[in-house]
């Protein structure tokens, strides 16, 4: 009786090992398919690299223009010539 016992048991571990792996199996399937749509996204806007490198370095150079001011004071200038 033991013996039918123990391989009672094997049949329900085995049956329970399938029904994690389908069950795992789906996950994943249902994970990978979310993660594709999100990825199509970042496709949907194709933008020429060049462009926005050149449009940024235009804001950059901009700002710095405008936001620095190179007045000479008594403490912040170079003399160049000197006697």
């Amino acid at each position: 009786m033991a013996k039918k016992d123990k391989k009672s048991k094997t049949v329900e571990q085995k049956a329970r090992v399938a029904a994690k792996q389908t069950k795992k199996a789906a996950q994943k399937e249902k994970k990978s398919k979310v993660k594709g749509r999100e990825g199509d996204n970042s496709d949907a806007e194709d933008v020429d690299l060049d462009t926005v490198l050149a449009e940024y370095a235009k804001q950059v150079s901009y700002f710095l223009f405008n936001s620095c001011s190179f007045s000479p004071s008594r403490n912040n200038h170079i003399d160049l010539v000197r006697d």
